[in-house]
C-alpha cells in the first residue's frame, strides 16, 4: 500500500519554503494547514493565525506517495518546472522524484485573494 503525505511549498514574500509533516505523516492537507502552515505563513506576515485557518488552499500544495517499486511521485496542481523539482525532492531527501499533475492540488482563488486581502490590510496598517 502505497504512503502519502502533503507538502506546502509556501512562498514568503517571494521565497519559498517547502514544508511538510515531520514524521512524514499521511494527514489530510486542511490538518497539516491548520496545525503547521498556516502559523509559519502567519509569522511571516504577521498576521493572526486564526484568521489563516481556513484558507488551507491560498498557497501552493502538493502530495507526494511512496510506493514499492516505484520512484516516489509528487502530485501537483500548478506549473511544474524542473527548478521546483528539485527544491522539493532535495527538502524530501528522494533525488528520483518525478512530476504528476492533479487539478485537486491547484491553488483556489479565494483563498489566494483572501491571503491578499489580509496581507495588504496589515502593510496599509504598520
Amino acid at each position: 500500500m502505497p504512503k502519502s503525505f502533503p507538502i506546502y511549498i509556501l512562498d514568503l514574500s517571494g521565497e519559498d519554503r517547502i514544508v511538510l509533516p515531520e514524521n512524514r505523516e499521511d494527514l489530510s492537507h486542511s490538518e497539516f494547514w491548520e496545525s503547521v502552515a498556516a502559523g509559519i505563513v502567519a509569522e511571516h506576515y504577521r498576521l493572526p493565525a486564526r484568521r489563516l485557518k481556513n484558507l488551507p488552499y491560498c498557497q501552493r500544495r502538493a502530495r507526494m506517495v511512496l510506493s514499492r517499486n516505484k520512484p516516489p511521485v509528487i502530485y501537483y496542481g500548478e506549473q511544474q518546472n524542473d527548478e521546483l523539482l528539485a527544491a522539493i525532492a532535495a527538502a524530501v531527501d528522494l533525488p528520483d522524484l518525478v512530476w504528476r499533475y492533479d487539478d485537486h492540488e491547484k491553488r483556489l482563488e479565494y483563498d489566494v485573494s483572501k491571503l491578499r486581502q489580509l496581507i495588504d490590510a496589515r502593510r496599509l496598517a504598520d
